[in-house]
């Protein structure tokens, strides 16, 4: 660890000598596996997130049109599908309290009436 920070900073002086697509093709070559870091802009415009469609433009009741993350995992059988999009804050409580937990309305109203729900 007392080396760390000069060998960062050696390692960053060699790295910016090359382009990205010149290291990619030195250290994958060599058997390094390696990667870039994107930012969301280059993620969601990547070649390969665009062609497995990862993102999917659905309609939002309050926000219009939006990009959500499609279904990560493809089965032939049973491929999947994004059918609503996420939820807004708070649009399921009452069925998560009172479906999922068997909670009363009586025993929701009570939660609400403290504080304890959004």
């Amino acid at each position: 660890m007392q080396n760390r920070k000069p060998l960062i900073d050696r390692l960053q002086a060699v790295f910016l000598t090359r382009s990205f697509d010149e290291w990619e093709t030195i250290l994958v070559g060599a058997g390094i596996p390696m990667g870039s870091i994107n930012n969301v802009k280059q993620v969601v415009e990547h070649p390969q997130v665009i062609a497995r469609g990862a993102i999917v433009k659905m309609d939002h009741p309050r926000a219009g049109k939006v990009h959500v993350v499609g279904v990560p995992i493809r089965m032939s059988a049973t491929p999947g599908s994004v059918r609503t999009p996420s939820p807004s804050l708070g649009e399921h409580t009452e069925v998560v309290l009172g479906d999922v937990l068997g909670m009363t309305a009586a025993e929701i109203d009570t939660l609400r009436a403290a504080g304890g729900l959004g």
